[in-house]
């Protein structure tokens, strides 16, 4: 999660560097780097991914659900859930600054949305 969510912050920081006047775009960045604080912050202490198992490891679990098992999807459903999922801290930083300073942020966009994050939660829909 720590290099999706450093990959997601620096394509924000790329994209609004010119705009970091803006009360918005400066209280957005700061929610966004409070996020990957707590979650770096997680995997250092309590969530740490490396401390090895204690107890007895079963050699084999139950597999998976027999409906998963031949489904090809399967490969791509949980990476694109994954990258939705993290990709939504963009728009969640921007909420809350927007929340935080009082300002408007216009509901409708000269473009779609089209982004690696809005691809992510909508996957499961498709099949």
């Amino acid at each position: 999660m720590a290099l999706v969510l450093a990959g997601y912050l620096a394509i924000m920081g790329r994209r609004f560097r010119r705009r970091t006047a803006d009360p918005l775009v400066a209280t957005a960045l700061l929610v966004a780097l409070v996020v990957a604080v707590f979650f770096f912050g997680l995997m250092a202490g309590p969530a740490n991914p490396f401390v090895t198992v204690s107890g007895p490891v079963p050699a084999n679990g139950l597999g998976p659900n027999a409906l998963l098992q031949d489904n090809v999807l399967i490969a791509f459903h949980p990476v694109f859930l994954y990258l939705g999922f993290v990709g939504f801290t963009v728009p969640f930083s921007f909420a809350i600054a927007a929340l935080a300073t009082g300002a408007s942020v216009r509901a409708g966009s000269s473009r779609p949305a089209a982004s690696p994050s809005s691809l992510g939660p909508s996957s499961p829909s498709v099949w």
